[in-house]
């Protein structure tokens, strides 16, 4: 059972840094676009998704005693 929770672990936390990465990679592309009106929608749409993802880590954390 403890290797069963070390694994959720290492997995959980290869997630959160992967997801963390993409989310950053996404951010640095919008701010570089010209256009204002795409920039904010898509920053908006990315804060949300970003909210969203890190409230279903913090569960995932609780639920597997991380």
């Amino acid at each position: 059972m403890n290797k069963e929770v070390e694994d959720l672990n290492k997995e959980y936390e290869k997630l959160r840094t992967d997801a963390e990465n993409l989310f950053a990679a996404m951010e640095r592309q919008t701010a570089s676009l010209n256009d204002e009106k795409a920039r904010t929608e898509l920053s908006r749409g990315i804060k949300t998704n970003k909210d969203t993802y890190n409230q279903t880590l913090a569960k995932t954390s609780e639920a597997i005693g991380e």
